[in-house]
């Protein structure tokens, strides 16, 4: 995890914001980050750090935004193919 995301995780928690943490539990092939990449999700739709870009990104932020502040959390399996991208591979999020 890059310090930086979780410095803004930190900050967020002190100031009683909402977020969600996205992480790449695993991968199958290639893909467009490894196991344990994670981002934040503000409420606001904007991010810290990264899990790759593209489609697989854009589905994730709105998949979080979609469980913000409900306290509980979502796992899915993506295959990058499907998503239109060229990386090929797949993986599960949390």
């Amino acid at each position: 995890m890059n310090l930086d995301t979780a410095q803004t995780g930190l900050s967020l928690l002190e100031k009683g914001e909402d977020f969600a943490w996205v992480t790449i539990l695993d991968t199958v092939g290639s893909s467009p980050r490894h196991a344990g990449a994670m981002m934040l999700v503000k409420a606001d739709g904007s991010i810290a750090g990264t899990i790759g870009g593209g489609p697989l990104e854009a589905t994730a932020i709105q998949r979080a935004l979609a469980v913000l502040g409900s306290g509980g959390f979502y796992t899915e399996w993506f295959d990058a193919a499907q998503l239109g991208m060229l990386c090929g591979g797949g993986g599960s999020l949390l």
